[in-house]
């Protein structure tokens, strides 16, 4: 098994977690407590309100500092879970987000989340393999929350939790997912032809799914890290977002 006994335990304690029911969940926006993003979350859907990961990538887009990111530009969550980041950026000045994630159930929570929130006027939300759903389009800023550890879901943790695609939320193998991203996102530039790519990743998961691992090789370079430590919920470390743009761009637009 690729993962230690160290991550195994991590990963054991976040499916456990997650054995939960269905129901309207809370996610604080700011360090103050006076904000929060109150989504429904099924049982099986990622728990963007549990894990540190989530929650920290939702505070940052929320951000007044961080909006230039993807204000008024044509956006992608990818792999949205119950749609936190996209209804965030749809929220806070995006001119329209594409909703994408490959569990069916996360796709139905999304639909019902951006009908609360009253971004469905620009808001997509789609069942998609990567960008499958969606060729040929191109995006001023897509936000992926891949999975962090290095190991395949398929073969982890089915006494755990026996729902394969949410172990997917968690376990993407030793880069294959993250290599498969990239060449489909730099490909003729169709993507992401003129924009910023963020993503974060939880150190404790090791290299084989750390973005900046790969992204040399795929013409990408990271031009702004903000290093966040964890010291509540479910996940426990030092964390860090990238902001990751073509080599030939010069500066966040």
């Amino acid at each position: 098994m690729a993962l230690t006994p160290q991550q195994q335990k991590q990963v054991r304690l976040q499916l456990q977690r997650h054995k939960r029911d269905s129901g309207v969940r809370s996610i604080q926006l700011d360090n103050e407590g006076r904000e929060h993003l109150d989504l429904w979350i099924s049982e099986g859907v990622f728990g963007s309100d549990l894990m540190s990961s989530g929650i920290v990538l939702t505070s940052f887009l929320h951000d007044v500092n961080n909006r230039a990111l993807y204000a008024n530009k044509d956006c992608l969550d990818m792999g949205c879970g119950p749609g936190t980041m996209g209804i965030i950026m749809a929220k806070n000045g995006a001119r329209s987000v594409d909703l994408l994630d490959i569990n069916a159930k996360a796709i139905t929570d999304t639909k019902r989340n951006m009908k609360h929130h009253d971004v469905g006027d620009r808001c997509l939300a789609l069942g998609s393999d990567l960008f499958s759903a969606v060729k040929k389009k191109q995006y001023g800023c897509i936000v992926f929350s891949h999975p962090f550890f290095p190991e395949e879901a398929q073969n982890f943790g089915q006494e755990v939790y026996d729902d394969e695609m949410l172990r997917r939320s968690m376990l993407g193998g030793q880069g294959t997912l993250l290599k498969r991203f990239f060449g489909e996102m730099t490909q003729g530039k169709h993507f992401l032809s003129n924009g910023n790519l963020i993503m974060y990743y939880f150190h404790f998961a090791g290299l084989e799914n750390q973005p900046l691992t790969h992204i040399s090789q795929y013409g990408l370079r990271s031009i702004y890290q903000q290093d966040i430590p964890s010291t509540t919920s479910l996940q426990k470390g030092d964390f860090s977002i990238y902001v990751i743009q073509h080599k030939e761009k010069e500066r966040i637009v």
